[in-house]
């Protein structure tokens, strides 16, 4: 990893190199044919060679790692493929743009060069996409790293499919050069290798940020997650929004996460058992009210019944018609006792009387 003053040199080193290379394509004469749309050259060029250096590291990395399982080659690789990705993506524009004014068209589906180049951009792409869809570490540097080799096949197909196919796209002029263009200017070629080392620079100081990056975003997620217990990501779901139960300052002198949420759950049961028990005891409260008041009613609907079969008076129909069989052998029991007392007046109590006194009275004779 280099340090922040070895950052800070790379950076300062490519803005001057950035500022050069604009000055010297600024003093360059205008192109026979293509007039000053041909100075996107020392943006076009660089853009291209860069993005193959960045897309060259990442390989090396991914395969350092898939043979020494290096967390720090991951990082490398994650990190040139990514700046490989942005200097694709330069590379795609400023050549929209070129064909636009030397062409007349933005994009050509026939063009060789323009349908594999987005080709490499659309799946590195797929790599970063996926690199962020996998929360293991090690199963994603291990998929990563296959995958990113796998995807440097393409690079050598973007570079030579000007050779292997006569688009609109002219031959390739710096890395392998086509016997059937002719040789760049020297006053082109001089600002182009400044802008294409400028790039190179770059590309080493957005690497080294970007690594220190990871690394600090690595390090806050292992921390984070052995500061966490597992399971704890997953809360059940609350049906019924409450007040969370405060814990008392200095209750815990320990400031773990799991023991305070042990102190929260067991305040919460002791709140929980609290409020149970006075549901009970209002329950139970209200079942004794319930009890007297039914006992109260049945002892004033006896002393109803008892007025009624004490005194003459017969009852309506709509209340005779009411009293069920509990009335009934109130009414029976109350006149028991009035027979056993003598004070019965109905016939069949009379006639009961006299036939048990003449019995009586032949046993005497």
């Amino acid at each position: 990893m280099a340090s922040a003053a070895a950052r800070r040199v790379l950076f300062g080193a490519a803005f001057v190199l950035i500022g050069a290379g604009l000055y010297m394509a600024a003093a360059a004469p205008p192109e026979q044919t293509q007039g000053e749309a041909a100075k996107l050259l020392f943006v076009h060029v660089p853009s291209v060679v860069t993005a193959y250096l960045a897309l060259g590291v990442g390989l090396i990395g991914a395969v350092w790692y898939l043979i020494r399982r290096s967390p720090a080659a991951d990082l490398a690789s994650a990190s040139a493929i990514e700046i490989g990705v942005l200097f694709c993506a330069l590379t795609l524009l400023t050549g929209m743009i070129w064909g636009r004014r030397v062409w007349g068209v933005w994009w050509d589906w026939t063009d060789a060069r323009m349908l594999t180049t987005a080709v490499l951009f659309f799946f590195y792409l797929a790599y970063l996409a996926l690199r962020r869809s996998i929360p293991d570490p090690r199963v994603r540097a291990g998929r990563c790293a296959i995958l990113g080799a796998i995807g440097f096949v393409q690079v050598p197909i973007v570079h030579y499919s000007v050779l292997w196919f006569r688009t609109l796209h002219q031959g390739p002029t710096i890395l392998r050069p086509d016997p059937g263009n002719a040789p760049i200017d020297p006053a082109f070629s001089g600002p182009l290798w400044v802008a294409i080392l400028a790039f190179a620079v770059l590309f080493a100081a957005l690497l080294a940020a970007r690594m220190e990056l990871a690394r600090l975003d690595e390090e806050a997620t292992a921390r984070a997650r052995r500061a966490e217990p597992a399971g704890t990501a997953v809360s059940p779901p609350q049906y019924v929004t409450r007040k969370e139960p405060e814990i008392a300052v200095g209750k815990s002198q320990s400031l773990d996460p799991k023991t305070l949420r042990v102190e929260a759950a067991t305040a919460t049961a002791v709140e929980a058992k609290d409020t149970m028990l006075g549901e009970v005891k209002d329950a139970y409260t209200l079942l004794t009210q319930a009890q007297a008041a039914a006992e109260q009613a049945k002892a004033e609907y006896r002393d109803i019944l008892i007025t009624v079969y004490e005194s003459d008076i017969v009852p309506p129909a709509e209340i005779a018609g009411a009293i069920d069989d509990s009335s009934q052998q109130v009414g029976s029991d109350y006149r028991k006792a009035k027979c056993d007392r003598g004070q019965c007046c109905t016939n069949n109590c009379q006639r009961r009387t006299h036939d048990r006194n003449n019995r009586k009275g032949n046993r005497d004779g």
